[in-house]
């Protein structure tokens, strides 16, 4: 067996704000180490914050110039910890519409959705993005304020929009017919869909937590198991990221390989309950906090890396990361790697 260390940051956070045009992305960065890096690292973490002339490692507030000034000895540092890293990237706005169209068709609640388009993903998705690709930005934004008042009015104004734009534009007869019939239980049946406000386990924040989750243990292997997890602490969002990590931390999700079916398991992952704490008190989350910004600066094209040191340390931390993304285009990626699968098959 192998522990691991594992440190989180956030970046982009406005909260509950999902329509910031300023910062359209959520993201979140983990470190993953084979050391306890706040314990190893108080040495060569002196020697950059001397370096930079500052007393705390934030990339944004130091800049890729900055960084390129302690990359070679940052990147030696990470290779001798054997570090991994996974990102998540969540586009807000897509997050909006995409409560949306889990609680159109959630099974449970609508009785003309089947749990086999609701619970096999690859339906599960085709019908998702069919929505999206009805659905105005304007009804989103009305959509996610609705769901702060439980605004049973404005949701059926919504449904009764799609119905109209599903009815006269989709040009397939099977999936017009799935989405009609969602939407009319729906909006015949608004109290029995919409049953609650949104709290803040709808945020952007714990939806990252499981995302994230969900990347460390797709990248660890059977044989790791984390000792340590260390969250930068959020004050708004802190008691459902904790209430989050415990529920999902040793459960595991996927697709059936044969049937699609989305399916949950047990696993013997973490080993350790939550730790939230300020960056100030943990090198582990300055150095995360930089290669975060680095890398969203790099993966929204905003950075584009040189022959210098600080364009191979972005190269170091790509080769070594797993990205977890929750976007429009990424779901449209997933579900046409998904059916082009499926149609491959043999009967």
């Amino acid at each position: 067996m192998r522990n691991l260390f594992a440190y989180t940051d956030e970046s982009g956070n406005t909260g509950q704000n999902l329509f910031d045009e300023a910062q359209p992305y959520f993201w979140t960065g983990t470190l993953l180490t084979n050391a306890d890096v706040d314990l190893t690292g108080q040495r060569v973490h002196q020697s950059w914050l001397s370096s930079l002339g500052v007393p705390e490692l934030h990339g944004h507030a130091i800049g890729i110039s900055k960084i390129n000034k302690i990359s070679v000895t940052l990147k030696q540092f990470l290779q001798a910890h054997a570090s991994r890293f996974v990102f998540t990237k969540i586009e807000k706005r897509f997050h909006a519409a995409a409560r949306l169209s889990f609680t159109i068709f959630d099974s449970d609640f609508n009785q003309a959705v089947s749990p086999m388009h609701d619970l096999t993903s690859i339906f599960h998705r085709k019908m998702a993005l069919d929505i999206f690709s009805f659905l105005t930005h304007g009804e989103a934004k009305a959509f996610w304020s609705a769901y702060e008042s439980l605004n049973f009015s404005q949701f059926v104004q919504i449904l009764d929009n799609l119905r109209l734009r599903v009815f006269e534009r989709h040009t397939d007869n099977r999936g017009r017919q799935l989405l009609l019939d969602a939407l009319n239980w729906a909006s015949a049946n608004p109290r029995e869909i919409f049953r609650s406000k949104r709290t803040d386990g709808d945020s952007p924040n714990v939806l990252a937590l499981r995302l994230l989750l969900g990347g460390i243990h797709k990248s660890t292997g059977e044989q790791s198991r984390i000792v340590k997890f260390c969250h930068d602490e959020q004050n708004q969002f802190g008691k459902e990221i904790a209430a989050s990590f415990d529920l999902a931390k040793n459960v595991r999700g996927f697709a059936d390989e044969s049937t699609f079916l989305f399916r949950m398991e047990r696993i013997n992952k973490f080993l350790c309950s939550i730790k939230m704490t300020v960056s100030e008190k943990s090198i582990g989350l300055q150095i995360t906090d930089v290669i975060l910004y680095l890398m969203s600066q790099y993966l929204e094209n905003s950075y584009q890396p040189r022959l210098d040191d600080c364009g191979a340390l972005c190269e170091y931390v790509t080769q070594n990361s797993t990205l977890e993304v929750f976007t429009y285009d990424g779901l449209k990626d997933l579900f046409i790697s998904q059916y082009s699968e499926l149609m491959n098959r043999e009967f």
